[in-house]
């Protein structure tokens, strides 16, 4: 089937800073691209997955349900108005599971294919409204998912987690933008989506003269007390828009990124990661689950003492800096918009019949 022909609708999270919406946006921007016909159903404002970012929805999306946590509010009108050749549903986990299952034959009548996008990072409990749901294809992202879903959906599929798109920008003029030191190195401690305010305490010594600046990006209207002197900065910003996020990454110098294995409450994989990458922004990041599936492409670090360490190498060792940008650059080319948006496609296309992936009962 050509992709201008086809009719897809997704139900995701969308201009939030979650991993869901990190995921989506790029993917679905692409099958737009291609000429795909899209409708995007998302979370209400009021009750949204994530915080939103002040992004204006595109004219393709609608929102109209809010989350399984709180309102569990379903207007299924904007879902049921089309028919499609694939519905996608991704993190199921956080949708009004009850409105959404009394819609689903209707669902099951307007739509070729169902699939789900799995994002939890284990099984959902047994009495779990979850499991009532039925699947013509499971996709998972990460290898520890596969592991355990494997033996609940056989048919299930892997699809990396998408990247964002490589970019450039100057770092000159993004800190006139941000009315940041021109002639500082820029440490980005970003700590809104659940990351650490993690800032090692160098010695004049250590730096050798350096002329470091950490700027901490917190949500605005979260209070530190964190005693750094004019090596600190701290900045609270709303959730990011998409350029406002690149822009602090061009004006740093280097990134650190602390979430560690005690905040893995649903999240798999640091989605924040897959959208940084794609700026050359050298990471260090904690040596979490949150980052396995990252090898050369970031310095991870496991204490302060290792933290520092990093911070001085992409300092001082402009290969180690160049080594970094180009593990990215392979990283993101490898699991770009393209790629992903495509693959998934493949796979829509090789479904064959309804209820082949079968729920756990």
């Amino acid at each position: 089937m050509k992709s201008e022909k086809l009719k897809i609708g997704i139900m995701t999270a969308w201009n939030s800073d979650s991993g869901v919406s990190l995921h989506a946006q790029p993917v679905v921007r692409e099958w737009v691209r291609m000429g795909i016909k899209v409708k995007v159903f998302s979370y209400i404002r009021e009750d949204q997955h994530g915080l939103t970012t002040q992004e204006k929805d595109e004219p393709y999306v609608r929102r109209c349900f809010g989350t399984f946590d709180q309102t569990r509010f379903l207007d299924s009108g904007p879902i049921l108005e089309e028919n499609y050749d694939y519905f996608v549903v991704e993190d199921l986990g956080m949708l009004p599971q009850e409105e959404l299952l009394k819609i689903w034959p209707a669902l099951r009548a307007r739509s070729k294919k169902l699939v789900h996008l799995y994002h939890d990072a284990w099984p959902k409990p047994p009495d779990s409204l979850f499991w009532q749901f039925q699947w013509d294809k499971v996709i998972c992202f990460d290898q520890r998912q596969l592991n355990f879903l494997k033996n609940i959906y056989p048919g299930v599929d892997i699809v990396p987690f998408p990247c964002y798109p490589l970019r450039r920008g100057n770092q000159f003029f993004a800190r006139i933008k941000l009315d940041l030191p021109l002639r500082k190195k820029i440490v980005l401690v970003f700590n809104q989506r659940g990351y650490n305010p993690f800032i090692p305490r160098f010695t004049d010594k250590e730096l050798a003269g350096a002329n470091l600046l950490f700027l901490m990006l917190p949500y605005q209207g979260d209070i530190f007390d964190l005693r750094g002197g004019a090596r600190l900065k701290i900045r609270g910003e709303k959730a990011l828009r998409d350029i406002k996020f690149d822009r602090y990454l061009f004006a740093a110098d280097m990134m650190i990124l602390d979430k560690d294995h005690e905040r893995r409450e649903k999240g798999i994989i640091s989605s924040t990661a897959y959208q940084a990458l794609g700026t050359l922004c050298p990471i260090i990041a904690r040596d979490s689950a949150f980052f396995i599936p990252f090898k050369d492409e970031i310095l991870k670090f496991s204490s302060e003492g290792e933290l520092k360490a990093a911070i001085l190498t992409i300092l001082d060792n402009k290969k180690k800096g160049e080594g970094l940008q180009r593990a990215a650059k392979k990283f993101v080319k490898e699991r770009s918009p393209q790629i992903i948006a495509r693959k998934l496609l493949e796979i829509f296309e090789t479904i064959q019949g309804q209820g082949e992936s079968l729920p756990f009962l």
